[in-house]
């Protein structure tokens, strides 16, 4: 059923520090943050901002983090993201100490001015690390690639790579039992 799935999704998240080893250097991971951020819009993301918001919604893993450094570091296997059909978030990230941080709020999808970007602007409205409070973030995001699988966010600090828990369409699991 769907949970021994979510499972076995996770059993695959917890294999992604062996993924570097697959994968190759640190710089192969930046080398394709790279060749991501110089592909055109169409190439990295179906359709505009109303097109694309289904293909984002649902349950997301947090795999990996390119700093500013460019060097990866993989996530803790708690480390995830909802995106619910009301443009509201919950997202669970690693903060101080080795904490889970989980921040809830809203978001919207839109397109750049330009047109060249999809853009998910975040407005966190509470977050808390175990029972202590946090400043909830806030901050706007550039899609570099989208499809029914992985979600790759962009910031000028950071990348992160995302996946979907049941490595499955996130329409295919709502259909299945």
């Amino acid at each position: 059923g769907a949970p021994q799935r979510a499972g076995q999704s996770r059993e695959i998240a917890r294999g992604y520090p062996r993924l570097a080893e697959i994968v190759g250097t640190p710089e192969r991971v930046g080398q394709s943050l790279e060749f991501l951020r110089t592909l055109r819009r169409e190439e990295c993301v179906r359709g505009r901002a109303a097109e694309a918001l289904p293909s984002l919604r649902g349950e997301w893993l947090l795999g990996l983090t390119v700093g500013g450094d460019g060097k990866p570091s993989f996530a803790p296997l708690q480390a995830q993201m909802t995106l619910a059909a009301d443009e509201r978030f919950e997202r669970r990230l690693p903060a101080l100490l080795g904490a889970l941080a989980t921040t809830v709020g809203g978001y919207e999808v839109r397109d750049s001015s330009d047109g060249a970007k999809l853009i998910v602007e975040w407005r966190g409205s509470e977050c808390r690390a175990g029972p202590l409070p946090l400043p909830a973030e806030s901050g706007t995001d550039g899609v570099l690639y989208l499809d029914s699988l992985m979600l790759v966010l962009q910031r000028p600090e950071r990348a992160q790579v995302w996946v979907r828990p049941t490595m499955r369409d996130a329409a295919d699991a709502t259909a299945s039992p």
